[in-house]
């Protein structure tokens, strides 16, 4: 049975990189005249959406009183749009009117990215035109100041890398799938729902990014006896990987039942400790006017992250400890990955902007606020947002592509690593190379830039002639340097430290490191050590003078 599962996957692989070269795309008659009658009314309707797309840009061109950011955002929509249609309406015309239906496996490729690059920008732009009829209309004397070129430039821009980068994800998470004998796409053009559904391999990732829950797979062509034996084999094996993995066991620290119990306490206080500090800096941030600042807008941003990862984490072990269970679903499983990734590199990235902050302010003081402004701040937060999403698909995209031998978890927590150690295929390498890849090259390079910041910050401080003003300043940049080292070192070690297949007491504190101890230690350093901080907290607790109080006292 074993060596026949091993011929199954070994013939299932030859096929799966062989037997595709070239789609079939769906053809809307296989009479003669009607393929020509198609050809012709295709041919009149992107005629007609390209001249009207190009007399909208010439236009706006031309014409100096249609300089105004609403024009200019109408005739990027009329490019996008133009480009999107020269994605697919010429090659179905091209097979009407050779009567071949035929893409090659690299334009379906192109087809595709073109097609889904182009609905981003789309709607990303009308996105951007919604905010920008908002401004015109609600803030007419400020429209101006608000939607300038500079402004509209890096919206314009923004949507455009936002449909770059979707499009590239999309592409590379279908493209990733093995095809099986059938290569028919039932659609005029390259069609991410189509081509799942021709897939022999495991697609319930893609069909929970893409949002299109292909359930069935079609029957693959009637060819041959012979080849359609293949064909049930391999449509058997697809069966059996997408049934095989349907949860995960995650790691169990005791069987005994009194042990669980105590786990499940200390992971409920220490889940409670990380909580009550984050979301006392986020409402003592927002309840105080003096703060609404730069430094603790990031800081009430980094919190709200910090709060977000243990999150992810913390309350499904303390409910596994609780009901004395150790499985998590398979789509859970993707969740907490995503989400999980998508806090750390928003909190790493946040982490590199306040380093920037530190560095205006300390080392350019009379700029602080022409250079760090709301705009500039909201943009920096709104990028490691981004930033941390793409992070995200792309690695959980990753990892959930490989097909899984076992559904054993050595970790409290659905990590990388660990689910990397139970595939029993070839794809995971592709993971572990992009993992050190984004190690070696991102972190290295943002521990490079807030490295060479810290000097010229250190060196700004050490100019400063009153030894109060010394110490304000470490105060304020020492505990961000702390924070982020301890967060880079640990993540970069606990990820790049070869797995064991039986779990460590060792791994599991590397884990517990860089995921729980930055997220306490933050509200800890941060915010208890700054009086400003410290004074609000107090104020929004009812505790008119903290100066007085032997616990404030003890915190000074």
């Amino acid at each position: 049975m074993e060596m026949h599962g091993a011929e199954l996957s070994t013939s299932k692989h030859m096929v799966n990189r062989t037997a595709v070269t070239e789609f079939i795309l769906q053809g809307f008659s296989d009479m003669r005249d009607l393929q020509i009658l198609h050809f012709l009314v295709f041919l009149t309707l992107y005629l007609a959406t390209l001249m009207g797309n190009f007399l909208i840009i010439i236009t706006v061109a031309l014409v100096h009183h249609l300089h105004t950011p609403m024009y200019f955002f109408l005739a990027i929509l009329s490019s996008v749009d133009a480009c999107f249609i020269s994605s697919t309406v010429p090659k179905s015309m091209a097979n009407s009117f050779m009567n071949d239906n035929q893409i090659s496996f690299s334009g379906c490729v192109s087809q595709l990215f073109f097609v889904v690059a182009c609905t981003t920008a789309e709607v990303s732009l009308l996105t951007v035109m919604a905010y920008d009829r908002y401004v015109a209309i609600c803030h007419p004397l400020q429209y101006m100041l608000i939607m300038n070129w500079n402004a509209c430039f890096q919206m314009a821009a923004m949507a455009l890398v936002l449909s770059v980068i979707n499009g590239m994800i999309q592409t590379a998470n279908t493209f990733r799938l093995h095809f099986c004998w059938s290569n028919v796409v039932e659609q005029y053009f390259c069609d991410i729902p189509q081509l799942l559904r021709i897939s022999c391999t495991d697609t319930r990732f893609n069909e929970i990014f893409t949002f299109a829950c292909v359930l069935t797979c079609e029957d693959p062509l009637k060819v041959n006896n012979e080849a359609h034996g293949c064909i049930q084999e391999i449509t058997e094996c697809k069966m059996y990987n997408q049934t095989f993995v349907s949860e995960f066991l995650l790691l169990e620290f005791s069987d005994v039942r009194d042990l669980q119990i105590l786990y499940f306490v200390v992971f409920l206080v220490l889940y409670f400790a990380i909580a009550s500090g984050n979301l006392l800096v986020i409402s003592a941030v927002a309840y105080d006017q003096h703060l609404h600042v730069p430094m603790y807008f990031f800081l009430m941003n980094l919190a709200l992250q910090d709060f977000g990862q243990v999150s992810v984490i913390i309350p499904k072990s303390m409910i596994n400890y609780f009901m004395n269970t150790r499985h998590i679903s398979y789509s859970g499983c993707v969740a907490q990955v995503f989400f999980f990734l998508f806090f750390v590199a928003s909190n790493f990235f946040l982490l590199v902007f306040m380093a920037y902050d530190r560095y205006v302010a300390i080392c350019n003081p009379l700029h602080y606020k022409m250079v760090m402004n709301t705009q500039t701040c909201i943009q920096m937060i709104a990028s490691s947002w981004a930033i941390g999403i793409v992070y995200a698909v792309l690695h959980t995209r990753g990892t959930f592509t490989v097909t899984f031998c076992s559904n054993i978890v050595n970790q409290f927590f659905c990590e990388i690593p660990r689910l990397l150690k139970l595939s029993c295929s070839d794809l995971y390498l592709i993971e572990i190379r992009a993992i050190l890849l984004t190690i070696v090259i991102i972190g290295f390079a943002c521990f490079v830039f807030i490295i060479v910041t810290y000097v010229y910050i250190f060196t700004a401080v050490l100019r400063i002639p009153s030894v109060q003003g010394r110490q304000k300043a470490f105060s304020t940049c020492l505990p961000h340097l702390i924070v982020f080292s301890t967060f880079l070192f640990t993540g970069t070690f606990a990820y790049l430290r070869p797995t064991s297949d039986t779990p460590s007491y060792l791994d599991l504190a590397l884990t517990i490191l860089y995921s729980m101890l930055p997220p306490v230690l933050n509200p800890v350093i941060y915010s208890m050590r700054n009086r400003e901080i410290k004074n609000a907290m107090f104020k929004l607790l009812g505790l008119r003078h903290p100066s007085m109080n032997i616990f404030s006292n003890f915190l000074l």
